[in-house]
């Protein structure tokens, strides 16, 4: 029921007051579907609700929760190994940590930074910005 509420919303705007959140969400988008990523997601943020306790995460544990996404040895591997730095506070951007890429990067700009004078790749993020009407120059 709440995910059919949300449906009409990015996930990075679901997560904007979670930073954390909002980058395991960019990070299971990769590769995959927003439908995917709903079927998961709040049964993985019921056991991993901090960045703290997935950084301590069974990575046997992490991988059957996110197994439906694919991939899901590496991706729960990458999953901890960014929760551990983003624990440990020693990064600038968010590109700086590891397993974001561009797409993370482009949503922390947008929904933390609040910067809308970005040109995002993604072309989910482009008709967000859109639909916010911000000025997008390609």
């Amino acid at each position: 029921m709440k995910i059919e509420k949300e449906r009409h919303l990015l996930l990075q705007e679901i997560y904007q007051k979670d930073r954390w959140k909002l980058l395991v969400c960019c990070m299971m988008l990769n590769q995959t579907t927003r439908t995917q990523v709903d079927q998961v997601r709040l049964e993985f943020f019921k056991k991993w609700p901090t960045p703290e306790l997935a950084s301590k995460a069974n990575l046997r544990d992490m991988a059957n929760v996110i197994k439906s996404l694919g991939l899901m040895n590496r991706r729960s591997a990458a999953i901890k190994k960014m929760s551990e730095q983003y624990v440990l506070g020693e990064w600038e951007k968010a590109i700086d940590l590891y397993g974001i890429g561009q797409y993370g990067q482009d949503s922390w700009s947008i929904f933390i930074d609040g910067n809308l004078n970005i040109k995002p790749l993604d072309k989910e993020l482009k008709k967000y910005m859109v639909r916010i009407g911000a000025q997008i120059n390609d």
